[in-house]
């Protein structure tokens, strides 16, 4: 399994890929962005992972940049701890987002899935049926919402994934834990605010669309339901 370690800390950088190494890694390390791009071409990563502070970008602009070209696996390790960080990096394409002290063995064993799932060719998918309500639609395949006025909105990969998850629980409360596992990631935390925050951007865009101020619910000391009903 191959690895590119972007982190401008030498000793975080050293710490993580000696960690891997030992474990079967091929491992390749940047002090900086700026050859990030040259690297991926030349190399097929099945796991990338980024710091967000770095002296030359930011982790979320580098990401956006490795997603126009590469479907590998984007892990973030940063020592910022901030939820509405976490869910930038994730709407910007990262597969997870770990803040430190990391959690050694859960990375790596993120890290083998997100390997797996590059070599397998399966990506997140996104070529689902449209998923047709009474005055709207959702097309997975577009991630887009449009409605029989016309009117229309992305949502990011992210919030793609999360409604396609809803969508098959109708009517059903869910947790915020079922809610972080649907994206495939084991991180969240019991107080992590990251989830709050992708349910509320995408509930804006889903009750502009739909004309459906309460199309997602909030259930005090549970968590979320998706009521669609007649919209």
């Amino acid at each position: 399994m191959n690895a590119l370690i972007i982190e401008d800390d030498p000793a975080a950088r050293t710490l993580l890929a000696e960690y891997l190494r030992a474990r079967g890694w091929t491992i390749q390390e940047l002090p900086d962005g700026k050859e990030t791009l040259q690297r991926i071409q030349r190399y097929d990563f099945d796991v990338i992972f980024i710091d967000l502070m770095l002296p030359d970008t930011d982790g979320h602009s580098l990401c956006k940049e490795i997603r126009k070209k590469s479907q590998t696996g984007i892990i973030f390790t940063t020592s910022c701890d901030d939820p509405v960080e976490r869910v930038i990096a994730l709407e910007n394409g990262a597969d997870a987002y770990y803040a430190k002290p990391i959690p050694m063995r859960e990375l790596l064993a993120c890290a083998k899935n997100l390997s797996q799932r590059v070599r397998s060719g399966d990506v997140p998918v996104e070529a689902s049926q449209a998923v047709e309500f009474r005055h709207w639609c959702f097309s997975p395949e577009s991630m887009l919402i449009s409605n029989q006025w016309g009117e229309s909105c992305n949502l990011t990969r992210t919030e793609s994934r999360l409604f396609e998850f809803m969508i098959k629980n109708i009517d059903k409360p869910l947790t915020r834990d079922e809610l972080g596992h649907s994206l495939g990631r084991t991180e969240w935390l019991p107080g992590d605010r990251g989830i709050d925050v992708l349910v509320s951007k995408l509930r804006n865009k889903l009750s502009n669309v739909s004309r459906n101020k309460q199309i997602i619910q909030t259930r005090y000391g549970i968590g979320y339901v998706f009521t669609p009903g007649n919209s």
